[in-house]
Protein backbone atom coordinates (compact mmCIF):
# COMPACT_ATOMS: atom_id res chain seq x y z
CA UNK A 1 0.00 0.00 0.00
CA UNK A 2 1.16 3.39 -0.87
CA UNK A 3 0.90 6.05 1.71
CA UNK A 4 0.60 9.28 -0.46
CA UNK A 5 1.42 11.45 2.70
CA UNK A 6 4.29 9.86 3.82
CA UNK A 7 5.78 8.84 0.51
CA UNK A 8 6.18 5.47 1.58
CA UNK A 9 5.58 1.86 0.79
CA UNK A 10 4.24 -0.68 3.38
CA UNK A 11 3.32 -4.30 2.88
CA UNK A 12 2.45 -7.26 5.11
CA UNK A 13 4.11 -10.86 5.31
CA UNK A 14 1.19 -12.95 6.62
CA UNK A 15 3.44 -15.83 7.89
CA UNK A 16 6.22 -13.98 9.55
CA UNK A 17 3.20 -12.37 10.56
CA UNK A 18 4.47 -8.83 10.55
CA UNK A 19 4.02 -5.17 8.51
CA UNK A 20 7.16 -3.69 6.51
CA UNK A 21 7.40 0.54 5.43
CA UNK A 22 9.89 0.92 2.92
CA UNK A 23 10.89 5.06 2.91
CA UNK A 24 12.27 5.07 -0.80
CA UNK A 25 14.93 8.10 -0.08
CA UNK A 26 16.56 6.25 1.99
CA UNK A 27 15.92 2.93 1.38
CA UNK A 28 15.30 2.49 4.82
CA UNK A 29 12.69 -0.67 5.83
CA UNK A 30 11.21 -0.49 9.19
CA UNK A 31 9.03 -3.63 10.32
CA UNK A 32 6.89 -4.46 13.37
CA UNK A 33 5.33 -7.70 14.62
CA UNK A 34 1.97 -8.69 15.10
CA UNK A 35 0.60 -10.88 17.70
CA UNK A 36 -1.51 -12.66 15.08
CA UNK A 37 -1.42 -13.56 11.24
CA UNK A 38 -2.18 -10.54 9.67
CA UNK A 39 -4.39 -10.37 6.45
CA UNK A 40 -4.81 -7.16 5.70
CA UNK A 41 -4.92 -3.54 6.99
CA UNK A 42 -5.39 0.22 6.92
CA UNK A 43 -3.66 3.30 8.00
CA UNK A 44 -5.46 5.47 9.77
CA UNK A 45 -5.83 9.73 9.44
CA UNK A 46 -5.26 9.62 13.26
CA UNK A 47 -2.28 7.93 13.58
CA UNK A 48 -1.40 4.23 13.46
CA UNK A 49 -3.70 1.08 11.41
CA UNK A 50 -6.60 -0.61 11.60
CA UNK A 51 -6.05 -4.46 10.91
CA UNK A 52 -7.60 -7.61 9.83
CA UNK A 53 -5.68 -9.79 12.21
CA UNK A 54 -6.97 -13.56 11.96
CA UNK A 55 -9.25 -13.60 14.29
CA UNK A 56 -10.91 -9.91 14.28
CA UNK A 57 -10.07 -5.99 13.53
CA UNK A 58 -7.09 -4.20 15.56
CA UNK A 59 -6.48 -0.86 16.28
CA UNK A 60 -2.63 -0.97 15.90
CA UNK A 61 0.18 1.97 16.81
CA UNK A 62 3.68 1.62 15.10
CA UNK A 63 5.33 3.75 18.49
CA UNK A 64 4.55 1.09 20.67
CA UNK A 65 3.73 -2.36 18.30
CA UNK A 66 0.37 -2.35 20.73
CA UNK A 67 -2.46 -4.34 18.79
CA UNK A 68 -5.98 -3.94 20.60
CA UNK A 69 -8.58 -6.15 19.74
CA UNK A 70 -11.94 -3.90 18.76
CA UNK A 71 -14.57 -5.18 20.25
CA UNK A 72 -15.47 -9.44 20.02
CA UNK A 73 -13.32 -11.28 17.47
CA UNK A 74 -15.42 -11.28 14.38
CA UNK A 75 -13.96 -13.99 12.17
CA UNK A 76 -16.54 -17.19 12.17
CA UNK A 77 -15.07 -20.09 13.47
CA UNK A 78 -13.31 -21.91 10.59
CA UNK A 79 -12.53 -19.12 9.04
CA UNK A 80 -9.56 -16.09 9.01
CA UNK A 81 -8.81 -12.60 7.56
CA UNK A 82 -7.93 -11.92 4.32
CA UNK A 83 -8.18 -9.48 1.71
CA UNK A 84 -9.29 -5.48 2.44
CA UNK A 85 -9.74 -2.36 1.14
CA UNK A 86 -10.75 1.13 2.40
CA UNK A 87 -13.94 2.65 1.00
CA UNK A 88 -13.54 6.31 -0.30
CA UNK A 89 -15.17 7.59 3.44
CA UNK A 90 -12.77 5.55 5.23
CA UNK A 91 -14.38 2.75 5.81
CA UNK A 92 -11.96 -0.57 5.59
CA UNK A 93 -13.80 -2.87 4.69
CA UNK A 94 -12.30 -7.02 4.99
CA UNK A 95 -13.21 -10.08 3.96
CA UNK A 96 -12.28 -13.94 5.77
CA UNK A 97 -11.29 -16.96 3.95
CA UNK A 98 -12.52 -20.68 5.07
CA UNK A 99 -9.48 -21.81 6.24
CA UNK A 100 -9.91 -25.27 4.55
CA UNK A 101 -10.23 -23.37 1.39
CA UNK A 102 -13.36 -25.05 0.31
CA UNK A 103 -16.45 -23.69 1.45
CA UNK A 104 -18.54 -20.23 1.29
CA UNK A 105 -18.45 -19.90 4.88
CA UNK A 106 -16.38 -16.35 5.11
CA UNK A 107 -17.96 -12.68 5.17
CA UNK A 108 -16.86 -9.43 4.18
CA UNK A 109 -16.96 -6.89 7.08
CA UNK A 110 -16.91 -3.14 7.28
CA UNK A 111 -15.64 -1.39 9.98
CA UNK A 112 -16.48 2.37 9.97
CA UNK A 113 -14.75 5.34 11.94
CA UNK A 114 -17.37 5.39 15.00
CA UNK A 115 -15.43 1.12 15.23
CA UNK A 116 -18.64 0.12 14.31
CA UNK A 117 -18.71 -3.46 12.42
CA UNK A 118 -21.30 -4.59 10.06
CA UNK A 119 -21.83 -8.04 7.89
CA UNK A 120 -21.72 -7.03 4.55
CA UNK A 121 -21.45 -10.88 2.64
CA UNK A 122 -22.06 -13.90 4.88
CA UNK A 123 -21.20 -16.47 2.05
CA UNK A 124 -17.66 -15.80 0.45
CA UNK A 125 -15.32 -18.49 -0.08
CA UNK A 126 -11.79 -16.20 -0.41
CA UNK A 127 -12.15 -12.74 0.02
CA UNK A 128 -9.47 -11.37 -2.56
CA UNK A 129 -8.62 -8.77 -4.26
CA UNK A 130 -11.34 -6.27 -3.57
CA UNK A 131 -11.89 -2.91 -4.96
CA UNK A 132 -14.44 -0.21 -5.90
CA UNK A 133 -15.44 1.07 -9.09
CA UNK A 134 -14.10 4.98 -9.51
CA UNK A 135 -18.04 6.38 -8.73
CA UNK A 136 -17.83 3.91 -5.81
CA UNK A 137 -21.13 2.92 -6.70
CA UNK A 138 -20.00 -1.38 -7.42
CA UNK A 139 -17.95 -2.69 -5.10
CA UNK A 140 -15.70 -5.65 -6.90
CA UNK A 141 -14.38 -8.15 -5.06
CA UNK A 142 -12.85 -12.10 -6.23
CA UNK A 143 -13.73 -15.51 -4.28
CA UNK A 144 -10.69 -17.27 -4.81
CA UNK A 145 -12.32 -20.68 -3.98
CA UNK A 146 -15.63 -20.29 -6.52
CA UNK A 147 -13.22 -18.81 -9.17
CA UNK A 148 -15.62 -15.74 -9.71
CA UNK A 149 -15.26 -12.21 -9.03
CA UNK A 150 -18.60 -10.48 -7.79
CA UNK A 151 -19.84 -7.04 -8.39
CA UNK A 152 -22.24 -5.53 -5.46
CA UNK A 153 -24.12 -2.28 -5.61
CA UNK A 154 -22.46 -0.24 -3.03
CA UNK A 155 -24.24 3.11 -1.11
CA UNK A 156 -21.03 5.02 -0.18
CA UNK A 157 -23.03 7.17 1.65
CA UNK A 158 -24.46 4.66 3.74
CA UNK A 159 -21.67 2.32 3.69
CA UNK A 160 -23.37 -0.77 2.52
CA UNK A 161 -25.84 -2.04 -0.40
CA UNK A 162 -24.71 -5.42 -1.01
CA UNK A 163 -28.03 -6.67 -1.91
Amino acid sequence: MWDVADKALYWIDGSAPAIYRLDPKTNDIKSWKTPKTIGSFALRAKGGAVLALSDGFYLFDFASSDAKLIGDPVAKPGTTFNDGKTDARGRFIAGTLDAKFAKPIGSIYSLDGSLKCTTLERAIGCTNGPCFSPDNRTFYCADSVARTISAYDYDLAAGDGFQ
